[in-house]
């Protein structure tokens, strides 16, 4: 089953860091993702803009009105996403703990909704 971890973090957590923090952040990223590849759970993971630079779409009469980012003030926001292939959520769960987001932020964990992934 496909899970996806949405990383929800706040602006302070965002905020410039040394360049011996990035290091070593960057570093346990880089092997937590060596873990996943070496387990064949990986499946897919970004870093998203912050949300100024999004853009919301409502349709409304067949028309699409849009508007710059979200539709709420929020203290966090999601700052990038995993998608792992897991059998459970038990162990989603145990590969939450390892993402190194989970230290200043939350981890949201959402299993894809069945039937509706594409087959290529």
């Amino acid at each position: 089953m496909l899970f996806f971890f949405f990383l929800h973090t706040d602006a302070a957590s965002c905020a410039p860091k040394s360049p011996e923090d990035m290091q070593q952040q960057m570093a346990a990223y880089e092997t937590l993702h060596a873990e996943m590849q070496a387990e064949g759970v990986f499946v897919a993971t970004h870093g998203l803009q912050p949300p100024s630079a999004s853009t919301c779409v409502k349709m409304q009469d067949g028309q699409a009105i849009t508007s710059d980012g979200p539709f709420a003030e929020t203290k966090e926001h999601i700052g990038g996403f995993y998608a792992l292939e897991l059998p459970d959520m038990e162990a989603a769960i145990a590969w939450a703990k390892r993402i190194p987001a989970a230290a200043s932020g939350t981890l949201e964990i959402r299993p894809e909704m069945h039937g509706m992934r594409k087959q290529s």
